[in-house]
């Protein structure tokens, strides 16, 4: 497993960080995921594992994220992030898997959909389900969080919007 995380300072506004190394094996060639703040995150192909330092942390995006090609896999234990909590569009591309299926059935994480609005889009174009345990928007600030046509979404758990002017179409 690499754990060997990037050293990543000084992150501007409107920087992308792109993690495109194709790990392809996934007892000893995945690419980890450090849980911190980011501009715009991208993830390209290989197993991508999100990960973190602390119980309940999350990844933090604060414009768009998307994932292409890649499996994304959560560590299965107190290590794992917790949350992805996006603040523009959020992209599933070209087969991306986000389901925990490499090393035996890895719970999916909660997405936050926290942009400042009117609109915040899901993204999907692969065959595969966009599975998550919940789906979450905790701003105050009005939105409406557009889901692409034929996106196969599974949320396992429900779906909070706290905010009455939050809609999900």
């Amino acid at each position: 497993l690499n754990k060997q995380f990037p050293v990543l300072n000084n992150l501007d506004d409107g920087s992308t960080i792109d993690f495109a190394y194709p790990g392809t094996n996934a007892n000893t060639d995945q690419v980890s995921i450090p849980s911190r703040s980011f501009y715009n995150l991208t993830l390209t192909k290989g197993i991508k594992y999100l990960c973190s330092g602390a119980t309940g942390s999350q990844i933090t995006v604060r414009n768009n994220f998307v994932a292409d090609g890649a499996s994304i896999e959560v560590y299965n234990d107190f290590l794992g992030a917790r949350a992805l909590n996006c603040f523009g569009d959020v992209s599933f591309l070209n087969g991306c898997r986000f389901d925990g299926l490499v090393n035996g059935g890895i719970k999916p994480m909660t997405l936050k959909m926290n942009g400042p609005g009117p609109v915040q889009r899901l993204i999907t174009n692969g065959p595969w389900p966009v599975e998550f345990n919940y789906l979450m928007r905790d701003s105050a600030a009005a939105c409406n969080i557009i889901v692409s046509p034929n996106t196969n979404l599974v949320v396992k758990y429900g779906i909070r919007l706290t905010n009455a002017n939050a809609t999900l179409s």
